[in-house]
């Protein structure tokens, strides 16, 4: 009992003081949708490392603009780990914004021995989840009233039900909402807590290293990648009761305008090119046929 409850007091302590030197990791899922191959180089990868208005499994919910003022420095300052090890890094961060769904990373993996060997896992889909290590700046503990008071300042109905599902199916009494942090990393890892997270593109870099061969069939993946999912985000605003917006709507025609010009330049350079002298011989092979027939010509 004396373990137990000296446990528990170690874990409320850690609970009630966040904000002391304590480094918290959030695991989630990916999923690998498109990579280039390439010799002798590690490459690229993208999708979302957390989620924002999500319940993982510890009971913490990021909140909209947690990661929205440390964004800037940890694009200086930030790394990409394996594991969480802060002392085997494998490449650096290239992006990192915060949307609705989350926060959106791209990384560049250097290429190392560990680099290319996580790489080959990431596109054997043997390493499916990512995480991200980070230090809590502001946070807020409620219980499922006081969440439900928050959800409603601040989301649709229909949002507000389905994390309120999340907390119930989780058998949650409080919840830690997370309002701002300071991100060190995120890492490629084993075992995920949050399932809120996708990452959909692993590549590699320098397409010019790619035959014209290859290269033809990865920008054609990558075209159908990118229709597959622009669906997908339009399909995930369908479940929300929600629409593209007007930006995204124009910017979308502008990219499948300048595809639709593409496609057309391609047609034009794959059309077979007429012959002037074959051209010639056919019709002369036609007049002939034309008079053997008793058809004057």
């Amino acid at each position: 009992m004396a373990f137990a409850i000296a446990g528990g007091l170690l874990f409320m302590a850690t609970k009630t003081r966040p904000n002391q030197d304590q480094i918290k990791r959030k695991v989630v899922d990916f999923e690998l949708k498109l990579a280039l191959e390439a010799k002798g180089m590690a490459g690229e990868f993208e999708g979302y490392c957390a989620g924002i208005h999500n319940i993982d499994s510890v009971g913490d919910m990021i909140l909209p603009g947690a990661f929205a003022d440390d964004l800037p420095r940890f694009l200086a300052e930030g790394a990409v780990c394996w594991n969480h090890d802060w002392m085997l890094p494998i490449g650096k961060p290239l992006l990192a914004k915060e949307d609705t769904y989350g926060l959106f990373v791209k990384a560049q993996i250097s290429r190392t021995t560990t680099g290319n060997d996580i790489m080959t896992l990431i596109r054997d889909c043997v390493v499916k989840k990512m995480s991200i290590g980070y230090r809590v700046k502001d946070y807020e503990y409620v219980d499922r009233a006081g969440l439900l008071s928050y959800l409603d300042s601040t989301v649709d109905p229909q949002k507000t039900q389905a994390i309120l599902q999340q907390y119930d199916e989780a058998d949650l009494t409080e919840l830690f909402l997370i309002k701002k942090l300071k991100l060190y990393e995120f890492s490629p890892v084993t075992f995920a807590a949050n399932d809120n997270a996708t990452i959909t593109q692993a590549k590699h870099d320098l397409l010019a290293g790619l035959s014209f061969a290859d290269h033809s069939e990865s920008v054609l993946a990558a075209v159908r990648e990118y229709a597959t999912r622009a669906q997908q985000i339009t399909n995930l605003r369908a479940e929300q009761n929600r629409t593209l917006s007007h930006e995204r709507l124009a910017e979308l025609k502008g990219i499948a305008d300048a595809l639709t010009a593409a496609l057309a330049q391609l047609a034009g350079i794959a059309k077979p090119k007429s012959n002037p002298e074959a051209t010639l011989l056919l019709a002369e092979h036609l007049r002939q046929q034309a008079r053997g027939l008793g058809v004057a010509v």
